[in-house]
């Protein structure tokens, strides 16, 4: 399994599994087509760092975060490959960019994604809707010190 930097030869695959990973979790059909996702893919480069997870050159999963403010906007395993310990590893390689001040959405049915950012140590702050798709989200971040997270 090797951790790199995400390059333009990885568009296609890493499109293939964000649109797969993505309709394995969720209840319902996404409203934009796979060329939509595209061009959102290319905007989302501009401001984001890129780490792809892969195996015999095959990407199994993929992180991008947004340094400046401290965003995990996406991480997507293969749906075949979930429950191996990739998700934790892209999720620590956010996490070395990002440390505690890390945050992140995921829509509030995604009881898989919600599990394992709980698990993460990560707490429920807020409530969002997604603009992408325009479902409810959930808005997770790390404990401030002194917080007690059946507060928030």
């Amino acid at each position: 399994m090797i951790l790199r930097n995400y390059t333009e030869q990885d568009l296609n695959s890493l499109l293939s599994l964000w649109w797969d990973s993505w309709h394995s979790s969720a209840s319902f059909d996404h409203p934009y087509p796979l060329e939509v996702w595209k061009s959102r893919w290319e905007n989302l480069l501009l401001t984001h760092q890129v780490a792809v997870l892969e195996t015999q050159e095959t990407i199994i999963g993929f992180a991008a975060v947004n340094p400046q403010t401290k965003e995990l906007s996406q991480i997507f395993v293969s749906p075949g490959r979930k429950g191996e310990g990739h998700g934790k590893t892209l999720f620590e390689w956010a996490r070395s960019i990002c440390g505690d001040s890390m945050m992140l959405k995921t829509l509030v049915d995604n009881s898989e994604a919600r599990a394992f950012y709980r698990s993460r140590g990560m707490r429920e702050v807020g409530y969002s809707v997604n603009d992408f798709n325009g479902k409810e989200e959930i808005v997770y971040s790390f404990n401030k010190a002194g917080e007690n997270p059946e507060e928030l």
